[in-house]
């Protein structure tokens, strides 16, 4: 197994470079939520630590990666044909999700050496096309949503309503502190249930949950 990398002091590569899983304590747990022959979405996708992941240690039989950012697509789209990744199910990469079908810019993060701090804004260069997740096509059960959007988490639950109602997948979310109160809103709105809180910066927390039902 090997992975494209173009910086080996970036955020999450550098734990690639020395042959360890970026966040390796929490993937287990979503593999725990992973059904056997089912799909799993990974949405900011970023070079693909966690799409690989789950292609190679779960159940699923797909996993559909969605990154927007040009550059970081290509290098996941590298990795994934490099290692001839089956499950992996290149059709949405490229594609930003939200709440509803609209054009947004690609932003990249302040600083240096963290690819999965770009973020899309209404204004900038690069134009990324975003969809609401109820407005894609998908094969086979849904078990499994993992959601790292940069601040657009709520967007994308927004526009996965029909996906929650009809699937009940487990939901991995990076939160911002400043949407907490509005994603614990969700949860108790939808049913779910928080299993698990990871607090690794100060500025999000990543859960874990399930539905109740």
């Amino acid at each position: 197994m090997s992975f494209a990398l173009d910086d080996p002091d970036d955020h999450v590569q550098r734990h690639l470079v020395r042959g360890r899983f970026y966040e390796a304590d929490l993937l287990p747990t979503h593999g725990d939520l992973v059904w056997m022959r089912s799909t799993v979405l990974d949405v900011g996708a970023n070079v693909g630590n966690h799409t690989v992941w789950y292609a190679l240690r779960t159940r699923a039989a797909r996993v559909y990666p969605f990154e927007p950012n040009p550059p970081t697509a290509a290098l996941l789209r590298d990795t994934v044909e490099r290692n001839g990744l089956a499950k992996v199910d290149l059709t949405h990469l490229g594609k930003g999700v939200g709440s509803r079908r609209r054009d947004l810019y690609v932003h990249a993060a302040p600083g240096e050496h963290n690819l999965g701090g770009t973020s899309l804004r209404k204004q900038g260069d690069v134009a990324v096309a975003v969809h609401p997740l109820d407005g894609l096509d998908f094969e086979g059960p849904i078990s499994l949503v993992k959601i790292d959007v940069e601040g657009m988490e709520l967007q994308v639950l927004a526009g996965a309503e029909a996906l929650v109602a009809e699937h009940r997948p487990g939901l991995a979310a990076e939160v911002r502190t400043k949407h907490l109160a509005a994603f614990w809103a969700w949860v108790e709105a939808h049913d779910y249930h928080v299993v698990r809180a990871h607090k690794m910066y100060a500025d999000n927390v990543n859960y874990v949950c399930v539905p109740r039902s």
